[in-house]
């Protein structure tokens, strides 16, 4: 079955211009250098954007799918925004998904606690309070759950939505360089390639055969989490090839320029 590209991962007002991915790489560099973090003051640091990103993120991506939703339906732009501008965080999360997708989804409830409890010290970091107890909270959050849950929230519509999801969900990016460290957003085709450079069985060239790959691995929850265990075993990025030097290459730390400027030369 040839599935549909989702509205995300499509460019808005302009090249490399995309509100829910842009989020949810700020997530990822977020979360990935607050993991690492070398103490409990840059670990908070860290948290408290990983908040801003999550949430962004989720807003973003429901925003950006209603506004789809909505489009389709023959609406014009003043009431798309109209519908879009009125409910609150809470219930776009509760109850959109169902709406786009025209049947009930059944994500975890511990999937949504979290959400919430990221929403609400998202609001305290905002407008904190005069007793210093959020920073225990903030230093009792599971940085590393974020990005996942996050990720498979959207995965989650968008099965339902019988939508391909966006590699870059996934964590990775495509960043050209070495010289040009800036992560650019691409199509999940280049992705196919990417991975079979990276040296995943990829039946590239061969389309059918790339479509039949899409559709088991990236499609649903259970196919994003094979990936995303594959992906977390390996230690280097995808190759350079030195007779395209700015060729725009798959990197797995495509935020950190000294990484990039090294990791594709093996």
């Amino acid at each position: 079955m040839l599935r549909n590209s989702p509205a995300i991962n499509r460019h808005v007002g302009g090249w490399n211009q995309n509100p829910t991915w842009e989020h949810f790489s700020s997530l990822v560099q977020a979360t990935t250098d607050g993991i690492a973090a070398p103490n409990r003051t840059v670990r908070i640091q860290q948290i408290k954007a990983s908040l801003y990103a999550a949430i962004g993120t989720l807003e973003s991506f429901l925003n950006t799918t209603m506004h789809a939703h909505l489009k389709t339906q023959g609406l014009d732009d003043d009431a798309i925004r109209e519908q879009i501008r009125k409910p609150t965080f809470a219930q776009k999360v509760k109850k959109w998904p169902a709406e786009l997708a025209g049947k009930q989804i059944d994500t975890p409830d511990s999937a949504m606690a979290s959400i919430f409890t990221w929403q609400k010290l998202r609001d305290e970091v905002t407008h904190p309070k005069v007793d210093h107890s959020l920073y225990n909270q903030l230093a009792a959050v599971q940085i590393e759950t974020m990005r996942p849950t996050i990720a498979e929230f959207i995965v989650r519509v968008l099965q339902a939505r019988e939508e391909i999801y966006p590699y870059w969900l996934l964590g990775w990016n495509f960043t050209r360089g070495p010289e040009h460290n800036e992560p650019t957003l691409i199509n999940n085709q280049q992705f196919l390639f990417a991975m079979s450079h990276l040296g995943f069985d990829i039946p590239v060239p061969a389309s059918a055969q790339m479509e039949e790959w899409e559709e088991h691995f990236m499609t649903s929850v259970d196919g994003f989490r094979a990936l995303e265990i594959a992906l977390q075993r390996i230690e280097y990025c995808e190759p350079r090839d030195p007779r395209f030097k700015r060729a725009p290459r798959l990197c797995k730390k495509w935020w950190d320029g000294t990484h990039s400027a090294v990791c594709g030369d093996r």
